[in-house]
């Protein structure tokens, strides 16, 4: 699964990079669509503990505002299956950050870029959702930049609830490393966006930390936040949207 091409969805994730008090941190994020195609804001969301400036587990304005203005969103950093012929990113520096959800390390961010601009230059693809969806599907899919590298596509099956948290027993292809936070979670079924990476399960107790590191077949537990309600003012106020896709357009 981790070349597969024909996912739209595909273009909805960016690399980030973030100022660390370490000195940058690396994670990933997902474009979703607010009901309002071309005409609405480029909302993206990723993990709020990219935002944490100094890993305290608590965001200030002021990290807040730091963050908003030296993040970098890097779209469409792609290449083939070997590794060959990396394609080019459009690239997004600085974000206003609209809403938080600590609680489940979410965060709503809004690119400073124009939708238009970003539809332009950047192939993006605006992730659809539906929190009316009671039961979690069979197969998922996580899209995301390891290593703060080109992307990878790891896939999972059989999620269950984990303290209201999305946990998948491992990864049946791909991996998870430094880079992947904030990675999207897609019901493979219907392409909607269901959850993001929060981070691992230790020993299967106790709450999730942040970060992952492991490939297809090993057994620590995996968490994502799931995706809720936490930001409605800014997405319609709705319970379910539909993906936005640019490139269909006048096809």
């Amino acid at each position: 699964m981790s070349c597969r091409d024909d996912l739209p969805e595909r273009r909805a994730v960016a690399k980030i990079r973030a100022p660390s008090i370490e000195g940058t941190a690396a994670g990933s994020g997902v474009l979703i669509n607010n009901g309002f195609g071309i005409d609405g804001a480029p909302y993206l969301l990723t993990a709020t503990h990219l935002i944490d400036f100094d890993h305290n587990e608590f965001i200030t304005d002021a990290e807040a505002s730091h963050f908003g203005s030296h993040a970098e969103f890097f779209f469409g950093l792609d290449a083939d299956c070997d590794g060959q012929n990396v394609v080019e990113p459009y690239v997004v520096q600085g974000a206003i950050v609209l809403a938080l959800d600590e609680s489940f390390d979410m965060a709503l961010l809004q690119l400073d870029v124009a939708t238009a601009d970003l539809v332009a230059h950047g192939n993006p693809y605006f992730a659809g959702w539906d929190l009316t969806a009671e039961l979690l599907p069979l197969y998922v899919h996580a899209i995301h930049h390891p290593c703060c590298d080109t992307k990878m596509i790891s896939g999972g099956e059989s999620p269950t609830d984990y303290n209201g948290y999305i946990r998948l027993d491992g990864l049946t292809c791909g991996g998870l490393q430094d880079g992947s936070s904030g990675a999207p979670l897609f019901n493979t079924a219907t392409g909607d966006l269901i959850g993001i990476l929060k981070g691992t399960v230790l020993d299967g107790v106790g709450p999730p930390v942040v970060g992952a590191d492991l490939c297809a077949g090993e057994n620590p537990d995996i968490a994502f936040s799931p995706f809720n309600d936490f930001a409605s003012q800014f997405l319609s106020a709705l319970d379910a949207v539909p993906p936005y896709d640019p490139g269909s357009e006048g096809s």
